[in-house]
């Protein structure tokens, strides 16, 4: 009663949960004590396997860019499609600390400060035009 139920529903084990109504989990560790179900899950997704290798060889042969692409970096790095990445050092970045000194509840730079010659921020703090 479980073989086909898992087969129909390609060893996705939540999906046979769903289908007799225990959890996910329920039905995972009754196939742990069971080696032929974990056989037939394991041929599941094997055979699911080859079914995404036979979309992504049509998809390579109707000239799709990104299967095009996803292939050759998986199966052909022996002739030089490798994808990798670069970083670039980060220990020389040099960082600035700007202080700004705060009086009175008000900050004393230009743009903050109309006697300074600046317009004040708006409440936003974005200055007025």
């Amino acid at each position: 009663m479980l073989i086909p139920k898992l087969r129909e529903c390609e060893g996705n084990l939540a999906a046979v949960a769903r289908a007799f109504g225990v959890t996910r989990q329920a039905v995972y560790h009754y196939g742990r004590r069971h080696p032929a179900l974990q056989e037939v899950v394991t041929e599941c997704r094997e055979t699911m396997k080859d079914e995404g290798e036979s979309a992504l060889y049509k998809a390579v042969k109707a000239g799709e860019a990104w299967a095009v692409c996803f292939y050759l970096k998986c199966q052909a790095k022996d002739r030089g499609y490798v994808e990798r990445l670069e970083t670039k050092d980060v220990s020389s970045v040099e960082m600035e600390i700007v202080e700004e000194i705060v009086d009175g509840g008000s900050v004393n730079t230009p743009a903050a400060n109309p006697e300074a010659g600046a317009t004040p921020p708006d409440a936003a703090g974005v200055p007025a035009e």
